[in-house]
């Protein structure tokens, strides 16, 4: 059980360094937003509308991740967890 404490203490932490880099990627296209723009059409070959998709769908794939990936799978080792925990508080009583 001690192994699961672990993983799940990790995936808790690549959920809250997801959130991070999302906020960190979300106030640079703040204050930069024609220059991350114009990167977005050079790198994809797109037009600024759809550099402002890319963008967005890069965004939303990453919300996915963090919450696919990493805080699903610890809320559920928790939920065992605690499971287990509960179980054993009953056989000692």
């Amino acid at each position: 059980m001690e192994q699961a404490k672990r993983v799940r203490n990790i995936l808790f932490k690549c959920f809250l360094f997801t959130l991070l880099f999302m906020i960190i990627g979300h106030v640079i296209y703040y204050f930069n937003t024609d220059a991350i723009t114009d990167l977005c059409q050079v790198i994809f070959k797109v037009t600024p509308e759809q550099a402002r998709l890319v963008i967005f769908q890069s965004y939303v794939t990453i919300k996915m991740i963090a919450v696919f990936f990493f805080l699903i799978p610890a809320i559920a080792i928790q939920l065992e967890y605690l499971r287990c925990f509960c179980y054993m508080r009953k056989e000692k009583n």
